[in-house]
C-alpha cells in the first residue's frame, strides 16, 4: 500500500510540474523506467542494471579571493582555467577529459557541496521525482535540468544533466597530469549508502574499517566516484590524483612557503597511494595523491 501511495505522489508531482494530466504523467513514468516501478529504491552494488546513467562527481569550492585561487589551482596543481566571457567557471584537468572542480560564487546562501552529473534531463527528473518517497530533502526546486538535495551529512548535492553542461577538451598537456578529483562527505555507512547507492545509484566499490570510510563508484563510469566517512579531514575536503608519486613531490616542494602544507608526503601501502595534505586559499583542504608504483623485482 505504501508503494503505491508513495507512486501516485510521484506522478501527481510530475503532472504538477510538467502540466501533463495525470494519465499522460502516469504513462510516461512507466515508459520511462519499464523494468520497475519508480517508487521502488535501488539495491545498489546488487541491482542487475545501472539505475542511473551516472557520468561525473564534480567538486565544487565557493571563493572570495578568485586571484589567489586561480593561481592556487592553475599555477601550483596545473590545471587549466574554464572561463566564459573573461569570468573563471571552473578548473579541468590538461590530460584527462571531464576531471573539473567547479567554482561556485554564486551560492553562498546555501549549504557548501558539490555536483553529480548525470547522463540526461530525463535522469535529473526521475531522481527529483523520486526525493519525496526516498526521504530526500529537495533544497533548490528542478528548473534547467538541475536541483539540489541535502545529503544526510548536510552537503549540497546538486543533480545536474550532462547533455546540459558544455566541456572544455583537455590541452593534452601531459606534464600536468590531475587523473580524478573525487569529492568526500563526513558521513556514517549506513545513511551513506541510503543515500549514494539506494537513492542516487552508486555502487559500493571499498570499505575500510581504518579509516572509516567508503568509496562508492558510478556503474556507468568508473572516474565517477565520492568517497564518505566518518573521518575525513573536513566536510569540504577532496581527494585529487595527480597521477603519479613523482607529482605528489613536485606539488609539496612548489606548495612548501606558498600555501599551507599539512605534513610530508606519506606512503599507505594497504591503499597503495603515497599523499599529503594541502589547503587551498579557501580554507578547503585536498589530499593530494597518486598510486604507488608497484615494486620493481630484481633479475
Amino acid at each position: 500500500m505504501t508503494d503505491r501511495k508513495d507512486f501516485k505522489r510521484i506522478v501527481r508531482s510530475r503532472s504538477r510540474r510538467t502540466g501533463e494530466t495525470y494519465s499522460s504523467a502516469l504513462r510516461n513514468i512507466r515508459n520511462a523506467r519499464p523494468d520497475r516501478s519508480v517508487a521502488t529504491a535501488s539495491k545498489g552494488k546488487d541491482q542487475k542494471e545501472p539505475m542511473m546513467n551516472i557520468t561525473r562527481a564534480i567538486p565544487e569550492i565557493r571563493s572570495t579571493n578568485m586571484d589567489k585561487t586561480v593561481r592556487f589551482y592553475t599555477e601550483l596543481l596545473g590545471f587549466d582555467a574554464r572561463t566564459d566571457n573573461g569570468r573563471v567557471l571552473s578548473f579541468v584537468s590538461a590530460t584527462h577529459d571531464g576531471v573539473e572542480v567547479i567554482v561556485n560564487t554564486d551560492n553562498f546562501a546555501l549549504p557548501p557541496g558539490f555536483t553529480i552529473e548525470v547522463a540526461t534531463k530525463d535522469h535529473v527528473t526521475e531522481l527529483f521525482d523520486r526525493a519525496e518517497s526516498s526521504d530526500v530533502r529537495v533544497i533548490e526546486p528542478l528548473r534547467d535540468a538541475q536541483f539540489s538535495v541535502l545529503d544526510p551529512a548536510g552537503r549540497r548535492i546538486t543533480i545536474d544533466a550532462a547533455e546540459e553542461r558544455r566541456r572544455s577538451p583537455a590541452s593534452r598537456d601531459m606534464t600536468r597530469p590531475i587523473t580524478r578529483a573525487i569529492p568526500g562527505s563526513v558521513i556514517e555507512p549506513t545513511a551513506a549508502k541510503r543515500f549514494y547507492a539506494d537513492y542516487l545509484g552508486f555502487q559500493v566499490r571499498g570499505e575500510w574499517s581504518a579509516p572509516d570510510a567508503i568509496m562508492f563508484e558510478a556503474p556507468t563510469a568508473s572516474g565517477a566516484q565520492v568517497l564518505t566517512g566518518l573521518n575525513l579531514t573536513s566536510p569540504d575536503a577532496f581527494d585529487l590524483d595527480v597521477g603519479t608519486t613523482e607529482r605528489v613531490d613536485a606539488i609539496h616542494a612548489a606548495a612548501m612557503g606558498n600555501a599551507v602544507v599539512m605534513g610530508g608526503p606519506q606512503d599507505f601501502p594497504d591503499h597503495g597511494i603515497r599523499c599529503f595534505l594541502l589547503i587551498d586559499p579557501n580554507g578547503i583542504a585536498m589530499n593530494v595523491l597518486a598510486p604507488l608504483s608497484p615494486p620493481t623485482r630484481n633479475s
